[in-house]
């Protein structure tokens, strides 16, 4: 378990995938009966399982980021559903980019992390 500022985060990256497929859909399900709230949500990730308010989520933060100040690059780079809300939010000259496969409403995609390095070796090299 982690305990995040506004989150609980249940990560199950060492269970086999047969029982956490089963574990998972079951804790889930109690979580949400319990909680009987629709101010809050149970969410699943890349092996995690997270419990947070529905409003708080990294879109309403760039939200609030790109109100208050004016940027000349923006640049999102994320390979989780939470980070879905955060592309839905960027203005269109943002660069967002999803890293590995699976939909996304991030502009451009990416097959690994080795290829997001190549992006800011070569986006650094420009500056020198």
């Amino acid at each position: 378990m982690e305990e995040k500022d506004f989150a609980l985060v249940w990560h199950y990256r060492q269970v086999s995938p047969d029982l956490a497929f089963v574990r998972v859909k079951e804790l889930k399900m109690h979580i949400q009966d319990a909680l009987g709230d629709d101010e809050v949500g149970v969410f699943e990730g890349q092996k995690i399982l997270e419990i947070k308010p529905k409003r708080m989520h990294k879109g309403a933060q760039v939200t609030e980021m790109i109100t208050n100040a004016k940027w000349d690059f923006i640049m999102a780079i994320g390979d989780d559903y939470t980070d879905e809300d955060m592309f839905n939010a960027l203005p269109e000259r943002a660069y967002s980019i999803k890293v590995g496969v699976g939909e996304t409403k991030a502009r451009y995609s990416v097959e690994d992390v080795s290829e997001v390095m190549k992006l800011i070796e070569a986006l650094s090299e420009e500056d020198s």
